[in-house]
């Protein structure tokens, strides 16, 4: 019986001898058990190092809405007026508003906590 490449490794190659001939995944990404290509991070998350098996949740206050190579953590954050203490976005929309009474001028808030002037 064939066994598969290993979690965070991939092969496009057939009639391989050891594991040892798989390649590592690229940062990115992510290559579950028996990958045959790296596969895009899915909305919502990142693939901040090599040899990745499952991309990161965005971190609270940030989203990622396209499957794009994401290397360092999502590239987009709540606008202002919105704030996100969730993990996993994947949209704008997802972020909440500001309760009344509360604001945010900045982007990427975390809290909803009342604001200093």
């Amino acid at each position: 019986m064939a066994t598969p490449c290993a979690a965070g490794t991939y092969s496009t190659s057939i009639n391989l001898a050891s594991g040892a001939e798989c390649d590592p995944c690229p940062s990115g990404g992510m290559c579950p058990l028996g990958a045959t290509e790296p596969l895009l991070c899915p909305v919502g998350r990142f693939g901040s190092h090599q040899e990745q098996s499952s991309c990161s949740s965005c971190p609270a206050g940030r989203y990622e809405d396209a499957n794009v190579v994401k290397t360092a953590t999502c590239s987009r954050v709540c606008s202002a007026g919105r704030w996100s203490a969730a993990t996993g976005l994947a949209a704008d929309a997802q972020c909440q508003a500001c309760s009344a009474g509360r604001w945010a001028n900045a982007t990427g808030v975390v809290a909803d906590a009342p604001r200093q002037a």
